[in-house]
């Protein structure tokens, strides 16, 4: 058995600062990683972060942790709760991804189950990440942080490296709330760790449950099995469709069937400097021969939704012809074409594999 690292642990006083005298050594590397990530931080997180993201590197909990050794940790502050898999068990990628919320875990299980592999780093779904990697997977401003802190890390998968990764955006810097968080996160994820090196039965509970580390009155982290559902996905479309009803009489419907698709193209676009860059999303509408007849770029798939209903009037405009049915394999598509669909009196289908979309995603991925 491995033997357990020494972590030490400090109680901050009410102010936020240490009662002790003299910071840890490392105390540099928090500091460093959350100023980078976020701005300022209350010093508690400094020290914090610094014990446990370096002792959960260095006790190397993936020697014995399995990736779908999933547990929970609740923030004290807002009960919101952040799904913990701890990476390395493979060889591949070290580190902690904390996912949050219902719908992060529901991501998170569908990166297990193998169901993302091929859709790349855009469809992780609100995820805090704190991975080790080489020094050359950080970027220029992390690398001068960490030349002006005086810090050197030295051989591979040894550098620290703390992002938030939103779906549909690129893995940005934290904010404060985040990165506060995260420190407890890896606090509770190397204890959960350790008590299993141990042989404790934490992670084992009831069918539908997931445990999860809380925070107790008296002021202890114990155990709570919590039970998970199904995010509940709510697009509102507006339903502009009368001005196009009134302008053309529409046609009889013919024998087409169109194929609407929703995608993340995978060159990010930053928009404004210092804010995170995002996949753009691609809204396209093919027709019964494959051909693409109308296509969207938008940033927000809820907020920008109209845009895409929009390829549907447009199509039957240009082509004076009503396609008997649509069919979409995405859920948010076939949300927010179901109202137009029924306005205009055709058929919406879900199924799970549209014809030609994805062979218009394969070529629209090679360009954009």
């Amino acid at each position: 058995m491995r033997p357990r690292p020494q972590v030490k642990t400090f109680s901050a006083v009410s102010d936020g600062s240490f009662p002790c005298k003299n910071p840890p050594a490392h105390a540099p590397i928090a500091r460093g990683l959350l100023v980078h990530c976020s701005g300022r931080v209350g010093v508690a997180f400094d020290y914090m972060t610094a014990d446990f993201a370096v002792s959960f590197r260095d006790a190397a909990c993936w020697e014995w942790m399995a990736s779908e050794d999933i547990f929970g940790v609740m923030d004290p502050k807002n009960g919101n709760i952040a799904y913990c898999c701890i990476l390395g068990n493979m060889g591949e990628e070290f580190g902690l991804f904390a996912y949050l919320g219902d719908q992060g875990l529901q991501s998170l299980q569908a990166a297990l189950s193998g169901r993302l592999l091929n859709h790349g780093p855009m469809f992780l779904d609100n995820a805090l990440t704190c991975s080790f990697e080489d020094r050359n997977t950080l970027s220029t401003r992390d690398l001068a942080l960490i030349k002006e802190l005086g810090l050197t890390f030295r051989g591979r998968r040894k550098w620290p490296w703390l992002r938030y990764r939103e779906i549909g955006y690129y893995p940005w810097y934290m904010d404060d709330e985040q990165a506060s968080f995260m420190a407890q996160v890896l606090e509770q994820a190397l204890d959960v760790a350790l008590l299993c090196q141990e042989g404790r039965s934490v992670l084992d509970t009831p069918d539908g449950a997931i445990p999860v580390r809380v925070l107790a009155p008296s002021g202890s982290w114990e155990f709570r099995a919590v039970e998970t559902k199904e995010p509940q996905i709510t697009v509102t479309v507006p339903v502009l469709l009368d001005e196009f009803l009134q302008r053309y009489s529409l046609p009889s419907a013919s024998a087409d069937i169109c194929e609407i698709d929703m995608f993340y193209l995978p060159s990010p676009i930053q928009e404004t400097r210092g804010n995170g860059p995002y996949y753009p999303t691609a809204c396209i509408l093919l027709d019964s021969r494959g051909l693409i007849c109308g296509m969207e770029l938008i940033k927000d798939q809820v907020e920008e939704a109209a845009q895409c209903v929009n390829l549907l009037p447009d199509y039957i405009a240009d082509q004076r012809r009503l396609p008997q049915e649509v069919r979409v394999s995405n859920l948010v598509a076939y949300l927010i074409c179901q109202g137009a669909c029924n306005q205009l009196g055709i058929s919406l289908k879900r199924v799970k594999k549209l014809r030609w979309a994805p062979q218009a995603r394969r070529e629209l991925s090679r360009r954009f």
